[in-house]
């Protein structure tokens, strides 16, 4: 819908068929998918300040279950990358490797 953008571009940068998305762009102005919005809805957001010392605390384990939480598996896919994580990992490890994946 962005001026200048051509239907065959944006499906290609997708993988869509542009057919598909001519149609999709129909139904959207015809207002099959609801109502249409003039902008964004903001939802409110709250942003809890962490302490630095916080320990990150392991997964619960559930009922039944008779592996210990090192045992977990964690895969991530991305477009170009495929990433499979054993065992625990802590947030900032995974957040470093999600960042440089994205670069």
């Amino acid at each position: 819908m962005a001026s200048g953008a051509s239907i065959a571009g944006v499906a290609m940068a997708h993988g869509l068929n542009a057919n598909q998305l001519h149609n999709w762009r129909w139904q959207f102005r015809r207002g099959d998918f609801g109502p249409i919005t003039e902008g964004p809805v903001l939802l409110p957001v709250q942003i809890k300040a962490v302490s630095a010392q916080a320990k990150p605390q392991p997964a619960k384990i559930i009922d039944g279950q008779d592996r210990g939480v090192s045992s977990g598996h964690i895969e991530l896919i991305f477009p170009d990358a495929r990433v499979v994580v054993h065992g625990a990992a802590d947030l900032p490890t995974l957040r470093c490797l999600v960042q440089a994946l994205r670069e």
